[in-house]
């Protein structure tokens, strides 16, 4: 892996940033049409808290609805964070040591959120890692396989990585960029 790699080269810049006043209602129908499991709490442009799939249910759990309620009587009010210019090195050790398994991103020059380090984002960063000895910038080559009936084939590899898929979260030999996700051959199927 390569050693300047930063928390921007990293991170997933993409994520759903909601106000402590938001219904609950309205915010779980965003997750749910989102496909997201956290959302950002944000007051203006800074976090004060995170809200997760286990946040809502641990609230149902206790019985609390969820029509009369908002989000900052469900979240979490720890948001775990790390700067964007820091090493990886430095993101997996906060990830460790987090109560959370995910860090809200932090760019240095404004002090705003620009996106989250997970721990897929870290395990699929070290796989492409592995699988090309440095990083994954994508190949061509001759490769043989076997196709469907036994047969091995040559032809032209595609941009494919071993890694998680991005959208049901197996662990594939076969990713390929699909629509911008890494897509496993069950997912680019459907």
């Amino acid at each position: 892996m390569d050693a300047d790699m930063t928390i921007r080269d990293v991170m997933s810049r993409e994520f759903v940033g909601v106000s402590e006043s938001d219904p609950l209602d309205a915010t779980v129908d965003i997750m749910l049409e989102e496909k997201v499991d956290c959302v950002v709490v944000l007051r203006g442009g800074d976090p004060v808290g995170m809200m997760t799939e286990r946040d809502v249910l641990a609230s149902v759990s206790e019985g609390r609805g969820t029509a009369d309620a908002t989000v900052a009587e469900v979240m979490s009010e720890a948001v775990p964070s790390v700067r964007s210019d820091r090493d990886l090195a430095v993101g997996i050790d906060r990830l460790a040591t987090a109560d959370s398994s995910r860090l809200v991103v932090i760019e240095n020059s404004s002090d705003e959120p620009v996106g989250l380090l997970t721990y897929r984002d870290v395990a699929t960063t070290v796989a492409h890692a592995l699988r090309s000895g440095s990083r994954y910038d994508g190949y061509d080559e001759k490769v043989s396989r076997t196709d469907a009936g036994g047969f091995e084939a040559e032809g032209e590899r595609e941009d494919t990585i071993q890694s998680i898929c991005e959208s049901c979260g197996a662990l594939s030999r076969s990713l390929s960029a699909v629509g911008g996700q890494l897509l496993c051959p069950n997912c680019r199927d459907v």
